[in-house]
């Protein structure tokens, strides 16, 4: 559960960029948001395998491993912890739409949702990569392109040589918050570092970066390493580093159409948070009956709203490290939240 709340935490300081204007772009802007959509939109599809270890580790979650596939239409993840609590979760994004499942070994048992994908995905490459950055709008995660329209106060653009190997260097920032961007030309305009402040404290809240491409194909090149340091929002202070090892990388080639086949396994409670409905898998794993039984209703109800304030307990936890117990009180939320559920559904 710690694990989750730190996920939590992480999600919200990298989404915690708001704007209220735009300033004109400056001049060469216009080149990178090119260069490096065109290097992100020329694949076509993607297969890889991950890895992800923690210094100090998270608990007793062990380091995590996802496998995942895209296609133009599809994104499906498989996330695992490995620790001695061990976590599955599957999840298939086709348009807006994501559904998922999951138990852990402490569960016992699968659940499963149906809801509006808003770019978090737990165990998702593409942020690690970065292939996908923190937005300001209602999207966890966009391009680079979507995100350069979002409003901002002022975007600097610089280029410099690091080792020998030329970069432009992206600087956005507004009212809350500052983001540096580093684009390889070496590599396509891929990304190869970022940066982000919390303004109003000027305090360093992430620093990720990649530190080893392969050359997947001719001209064709993909992050294979990538190192992330995690800070506390409001103080600065070092938590985490996190290794990221992707392997196993094929690009533009044909997917089964099967992989992406989002059927839940049989029998499962679902939660559809568009219909606000609560579904039973038939055998076959595809949604059957609606689950008329008033405790699996209020136990996912209760449990979803255990889970708003587990989200807001994440913010202040680990800004509070001299005041234990706070944050200890602060953590019961999703605990409990994940108790109800197992309860009553």
């Amino acid at each position: 559960m710690k694990k989750c709340i730190f996920l939590y935490a992480l999600c919200f300081l990298e989404t915690s960029f708001l704007s209220e204007s735009h300033a004109a772009d400056p001049p060469g802007l216009s080149e990178v948001i090119a260069r490096h959509k065109q290097t992100l939109e020329s694949i076509s599809s993607l297969h890889l395998k991950m890895e992800v270890s923690y210094n100090p580790e998270l608990t007793d979650f062990g380091n995590e491993t996802t496998e995942c596939w895209l296609d133009r239409d599809n994104y499906r993840v498989i996330y695992r912890t490995h620790g001695e609590i061990s976590v599955f979760m599957d999840t298939h994004v086709k348009g807006n739409i994501k559904k998922s499942y999951s138990k852990s070994n402490k569960e016992m048992k699968y659940s499963g949702s149906i809801g509006l994908n808003v770019g978090f995905i737990m165990g998702n490459p593409l942020p690690h990569c970065l292939f996908r950055l923190s937005s300001s709008g209602e999207t966890m995660h966009v391009p680079f392109w979507t995100l350069i329209d979002e409003p901002h106060h002022s975007t600097t653009i610089e280029n410099t040589k690091i080792d020998g190997d030329d970069y432009v260097i992206v600087t956005l920032s507004h009212e809350k918050g500052k983001q540096k961007i580093w684009f390889s030309k070496k590599h396509n305009y891929l990304i190869k570092k970022i940066h982000q402040w919390h303004t109003k404290t000027k305090t360093l809240t992430l620093d990720r970066e990649v530190t080893e491409f392969r050359e997947v194909s001719p001209g064709v090149y993909f992050p294979t390493k990538i190192v992330s340091k995690i800070y506390t929002h409001l103080t600065g202070v070092f938590q985490r580093e996190g290794t990221i090892i992707l392997k196993d990388i094929e690009i533009n080639r044909p997917i089964s159409q099967s992989v992406f086949k989002s059927n839940f396994p049989a029998d499962v409670l679902v939660y559809d948070a568009i219909k606000q409905k609560i579904w039973r898998t038939d055998d076959a794993g595809e949604i059957g009956v609606e689950a008329q039984s008033p405790d699996s209703r209020w136990g996912f109800l209760i449990a979803n709203g255990m889970g708003v304030l587990g989200f807001v307990a994440s913010f202040f936890s680990p800004r509070l490290p001299k005041h234990g117990w706070v944050a200890a009180a602060l953590t019961m939320p999703p605990i409990a939240g994940l108790v109800l559920a197992l309860v009553f559904c």
